[in-house]
């Protein structure tokens, strides 16, 4: 009876735990809901000093939500154009639409801002492209 009583809670514990990994703590669309509707909030709970480097899609979906959310705060903050280039860069790599599309439009604004028409032109009709895909 007690080793029955043990298996139990085991199976169940570990039901449990299985099942609560499958669950993302948070998707990136509640981030960027909370993003706009307190981006001072949103970046009081992340680690700002992992910003600069980007070695796969979980780091530059991390630095393109710290860019969101300061451009968010400051309209006229821009990230590093190199960096949200190689964000794009693993969001097409691994199909993360909604990524790429919010990193394509930092991109526009960015380009907008130097005044540079032809690569704003192109990435909107990029990102125009990459919408039509969902």
């Amino acid at each position: 009876m007690k080793q029955r009583t043990l298996f139990i809670i085991l199976l169940l514990y570990s039901f449990y735990s299985c099942h609560h990994k499958l669950i993302p703590e948070n998707t990136f669309e509640d981030k960027i809901l909370l993003i706009k509707n307190n981006p001072k909030l949103y970046l009081s709970q992340i680690d700002t000093t992992k910003q600069n480097y980007i070695n796969n899609s979980k780091e530059a979906t991390s630095f393109l939500l710290y860019s969101l959310t300061l451009n968010y705060i400051n309209n006229d903050y821009y990230p590093q154009k190199e960096q949200l280039l190689k964000s794009i860069h693993f969001f097409k790599k691994e199909n993360l639409i909604q990524q790429q599309l919010e990193a394509q439009y930092i991109l526009a604004k960015i380009y907008r801002n130097e005044k540079n028409l032809t690569n704003e032109v192109y990435t909107i009709e990029e990102a125009i492209n990459t919408a039509s895909r969902i």
